[in-house]
């Protein structure tokens, strides 16, 4: 927590992603607002240039350290050995990995914990999912995923209520194009709601309720992992095309893993009988909802806790 370059490294990533929030681009939706409040470029420069300046000594370090020996096989090392980017390129790639997934998958389980707080008959389920599948002698791996389908559930059902992101990036055609009876001429600023997508009612029904078992015919498929069509999956908070977020599989392993191990160890109570807001983010204006502070009670579900605590 204390750490000064991890600190710096969050710092730079709520920069980053405040230029990439609905209220920061308000005049692409409006381009008309263009004209009355000019776009501060000056602000989006400064972000980039510290962002470069703080990954780029990071690197000129690593670079010292790696030609004395003093490193250890990472990521950065086998990126420069190769040779295949630019210093530049690495930069922003690591700046990427520090914050694309960090404050996504942390929401992500903040929500689901909320949920899971409210409606403790899930817990309960996937609890004995795990104790049947897994057991209590040891803690949920990788390899247990596809034996916890209702967990998989669960995690599906966070992802469409609360997508971290739920106004996706903008992005910009390339070309005029045509979507039934819409015409979209060049250079138009496209944003996907994917709240609007996720609580389309005809598509899930009673779209605002918490139901994870509405998703356990896709996972019951035996390569959704691989699904391909739009219509087919469960939920788009990865965005989809070829902009689909790059870290999607690393995404849903992180989740995974960290809900399995705790839900195979603690129930999540809440402090009072008044459920926990699961309707209010933290900022609406943020790229990435949050939801707003709450507490809960950590009960052990076994003896065995104690051991894999310590």
């Amino acid at each position: 927590p204390g750490d000064p370059v991890l600190h710096n490294a969050f710092t730079l990533t709520e920069r980053a992603a405040s230029t990439m929030s609905p209220a920061d681009q308000i005049r692409e939706f409006f381009p008309v607002l263009k004209k009355i409040w000019p776009i501060q470029r000056g602000k989006y420069l400064r972000v980039r240039d510290d962002f470069t300046s703080f990954y780029g000594t990071l690197l000129k370090d690593f670079k010292v350290k790696l030609s004395q020996g003093k490193t250890q096989d990472c990521f950065v090392k086998a990126i420069l050995e190769s040779g295949e980017l630019t210093d530049l390129q690495i930069q922003h790639f690591v700046g990427l990995f520090v914050g694309a997934g960090s404050d996504t998958t942390t929401a992500t389980l903040e929500w689901m914990i909320a949920f899971l707080a409210n409606h403790p008959e899930v817990q309960d389920k996937v609890f004995e999912e795990i104790k049947h599948n897994v057991g209590l002698d040891r803690l949920p791996t990788a390899s247990d995923e596809y034996n916890l389908p209702y967990l998989q559930c669960v995690i599906l059902e966070t992802l469409r209520l609360r997508a971290p992101a739920p106004i996706a990036i903008p992005h910009s055609t390339t070309q005029e194009d045509v979507y039934k009876n819409w015409v979209i001429p060049e250079d138009t600023v496209v944003v996907m709601n994917l709240y609007a997508i996720h609580t389309n009612a005809e598509r899930y029904p009673n779209p605002h309720s918490f139901l994870p078992e509405r998703h356990m015919p896709y996972v019951e498929q035996q390569d959704h992992r691989v699904t391909q069509g739009v219509q087919d999956r469960p939920h788009l908070s990865f965005s989809t095309g070829r902009r689909v977020c790059v870290g999607i599989h690393l995404a849903e392993r992180s989740l995974f893993m960290a809900a399995s191990m705790l839900l195979s160890c603690f129930k999540f109570e809440r402090v009072s009988e008044a459920l926990i807001d699961v309707n209010t983010p933290r900022d609406i204006r943020a790229p990435t909802w949050i939801p707003c502070d709450y507490r809960v009670r950590l009960v052990p579900r076994h003896e065995q806790v104690k051991n894999f605590v310590s």
